[in-house]
């Protein structure tokens, strides 16, 4: 069997402005289903993190919860994706996502919105034997109905 690549979505969120930090997970989540759509497996932690600290108020920053994205980074990802919005350059938790990753010996790709595309011929299949036995589960679960 064979799978998409993931995707771990890195960008710019923190800010002294709610305004901007609501800007960039709408911007965010815009890329992160486009890559979906575009049949990659996508992480953004953005995504992820926002509206659960939206109603657990778990806290904001990356410090909060590096431990949690790195983990991400090391055992699910195969490249990190990093979003060249404002801010990218400056973001501690992005300059980290990279220096991890890139320790790790990872591929970092750099988009843009108008760089997307050109990363569409990247999307390649790789092995993924669990999906044989994710399959039987299903069919299990169909023949019950």
């Amino acid at each position: 069997m064979l799978r998409p690549k993931r995707i771990y979505l890195a960008a710019p969120y923190t800010h002294e402005s709610s305004v901007v930090m609501n800007q960039r997970f709408e911007e965010i989540n815009k890329m992160a289903a486009e890559l979906l759509t575009n049949g990659f497996h996508v992480f953004s932690p953005i995504s992820h993190a926002h509206p659960i600290n939206e109603i657990a108020g778990l806290g904001r920053g990356f410090i909060k919860w590096m431990d949690y994205d790195l983990s991400i980074i090391a055992l699910w990802a195969d490249e990190v994706w990093v979003m060249q919005m404002d801010g990218w350059k400056e973001s501690v938790g992005v300059q980290c996502e990279i220096s991890f990753a890139t320790k790790l010996g990872m591929s970092i790709i750099f988009i843009n919105e108008n760089s997307i595309k050109e990363h569409y011929s990247s999307i390649e299949e790789k092995e993924e034997p669990w999906k044989e036995i994710a399959r039987y589960c299903w069919d299990k679960i169909a023949e019950t109905k």
